[in-house]
């Protein structure tokens, strides 16, 4: 907790692998292109590969400006510090249990711990062209307070706007007035469906007394499971369609904002998946209620449940981004409680 990790993540990764030698597990520092460094370990070579991949990232948000108590101090049940829910108890919670299952009958488990997640999981998409055949499924010890997600809504940016000839004018469309896209902007954010939010607005052209020739909002467009980006795309640009009408002669502006990797698609992990089934029956032999929720927020789960069945699962806690983060210690253990019994039971002395 007390090594800074959100913008350098070499000292975290060398605390990891300090820890991985001393438990004997072989691992190695992936470099991939556009990316952080990814740390691999676990039994990745071997024939059979693991089964079960457990997917971590190392990196944090930025650590609080204000005063606080230093990160790793403990009161009462929690662990306090940013990033410590999200998400060094589950890159612990990955370390302590490849430790203890690298070497296990079959080939239970590897670790993976991405160090860009936060970012654009530009590690999270490279790691996919290296994973290794036989994988049958990725569980993510990320915090749910110790709610089993099984689907995840996906994630874009749009640029979104209208565009016109600028010049002096009011803005409602009257003979000699020029139109408004500022206007006509603030009348489509009132529209905006469900899971789409403005993140800024901005305008382009204007003068001192002139209107502005381009408004332009950043949307956050949530994708929920079974549906796409490319259909959410659609649903924005009939919305601004139908202004235009009203505001002629603008002009819809909508774009995907930049971004270096692919962005994060929506996912669902069906309940019938062999392995998905164990790890429910680890959850109800803890004593833990069972609660299967969907997943609202986007991490490199997207990734790896684009391709593979992914479970996400960990523990409680509070204020994850925020000044008062902290892991609830009891949670972190019932989890660490689950994991255990989930690897065992796929080792073959135990089926």
């Amino acid at each position: 907790m007390r090594i800074p990790s959100h913008d350098d993540p070499g000292p975290g990764l060398d605390f990891l692998e300090e820890e991985l030698r001393r438990g004997e597990v072989p691992y190695r520092r992936l470099s991939l292109r556009g990316a952080n460094p990814v740390l691999l370990a676990g039994a990745w070579g071997r024939t059979p590969g693991p089964r079960v991949l457990l997917a971590t990232h190392g990196d944090t948000v930025p650590p609080p400006r204000s005063g606080r108590a230093p990160p790793g101090t403990v009161v009462g049940d929690r662990l306090l510090g940013r990033g410590s829910l999200d998400m060094k108890a589950g890159v612990v919670l990955g370390l302590l249990m490849v430790r203890e299952f690298w070497r296990a009958p079959g080939n239970p488990v590897a670790l993976a711990v991405t160090t860009d997640e936060e970012r654009e999981s530009a590690g999270a998409w490279g790691l996919l062209s290296r994973l290794p055949p036989g994988l049958g499924l990725v569980l993510v010890p990320e915090p749910t307070q110790e709610a089993v997600n099984l689907s995840a809504w996906g994630r874009g940016v749009f640029h979104a706007g209208f565009e016109g000839p600028g010049g002096h004018g009011e803005g409602f469309g009257r003979p000699g007035e020029a139109p408004n896209p500022l206007r006509a902007l603030a009348r489509f954010l009132a529209g905006l469906p469900r899971g789409v939010q403005p993140l800024k607005v901005w305008t382009e052209g204007e003068g001192e007394v002139t209107l502005p020739r381009r408004a332009l909002s950043r949307l956050d467009v949530l994708v929920p499971p079974g549906a796409t980006l490319a259909r959410r795309e659609q649903q924005l640009a009939r919305g601004l369609k139908s202004l235009q009408d009203h505001f002629p002669p603008l002009v819809p502006v909508l774009r995907r904002a930049p971004r270096a990797t692919p962005w994060l698609p929506p996912y669902q992990t069906g309940r019938g998946h062999s392995l998905v089934q164990a790890f429910l029956r680890s959850v109800r032999r803890s004593g833990t209620p069972l609660r299967i929720e969907e997943q609202r927020g986007v991490g490199d789960f997207n990734v790896f449940g684009s391709v593979l069945p992914t479970v996400v699962y960990g523990p409680k806690g509070e204020g994850a981004h925020g000044e008062t983060e902290s892991v609830n210690l009891p949670s972190f253990r019932r989890c660490l409680a689950v994991y255990r019994n989930f690897l065992a039971g796929l080792t073959p002395s135990s089926q």
